[in-house]
């Protein structure tokens, strides 16, 4: 018990003060659009969703280029597809390319299969910086073939401008977040978007 607290008494006091709290944002489900009746509108369905981070992508001698084929193999896509997907958009690039933060990672399809995430996974050294998830997905129902696009809206990721506005208000955005923009989606934005779920855990400095 000396030897604790009186020969090591600093050290120890110095990793307990190293020890800290860790949290894990968990993003909340967009909620759903009704219609009088109680049919859905828009709601959101679970799809394995394979995603490319760009930061890890551009840490690679090549940019990434290597992975991005080998991941378009897997997942049945040109090479070139994948890599118009993660692009960044601006005034001289044309569809398909991403228009969000490019500090998210950045959809590449959310039609992937089972087998193909499995693939992702278990060979996550061929993949860095590739995941593939169950996600949350928006759907647009039209009940009678009616046409509800110009009144529901649609989404969009939202961009770092919209993000740093935001930031000290009360409702900030994440970086993983689709933003309203037209319709109902934009009109009740904040409503449907809910607000993010945080889960702590302590850590230790070990």
């Amino acid at each position: 018990l000396w030897y604790l607290q009186i020969r090591n008494g600093d050290e120890y006091t110095a990793e307990a003060a190293g020890n800290g709290v860790q949290q894990v944002v968990q993003p909340a489900v967009r909620g759903s659009i009704l219609d009088a009746r109680g049919v859905p509108l828009a709601d959101n369905e679970t799809r394995l969703v394979v995603s490319a981070s760009r930061t890890e992508l551009l840490k690679m001698k090549d940019d990434g280029v290597g992975v991005l084929t080998r991941l378009a193999d897997v997942l049945d896509m040109k090479a070139q597809d994948v890599r118009d997907k993660v692009r960044l958009c601006d005034s001289k690039t044309p569809q398909p390319c991403w228009n969000g933060s490019p500090y998210q990672p950045i959809p590449v399809t959310d039609e992937a299969t089972t087998q193909q995430a499995l693939q992702i996974r278990e060979r996550a050294e061929d993949f860095p910086g590739i995941t593939a998830e169950p996600t949350a997905v928006r759907r647009y129902a039209a009940p009678g073939k009616a046409r509800t696009a110009q009144v529901l809206g649609y989404l969009s990721p939202v961009t770092d401008e919209e993000i740093q506005q935001a930031q000290d208000g009360p409702s900030p955005y994440l970086r993983s977040d689709q933003v309203g923009r037209s319709g109902i989606e934009r009109t009740y934005d904040k409503e449907l978007r809910g607000k993010a779920g945080v889960t702590r855990y302590e850590v230790d400095n070990l």
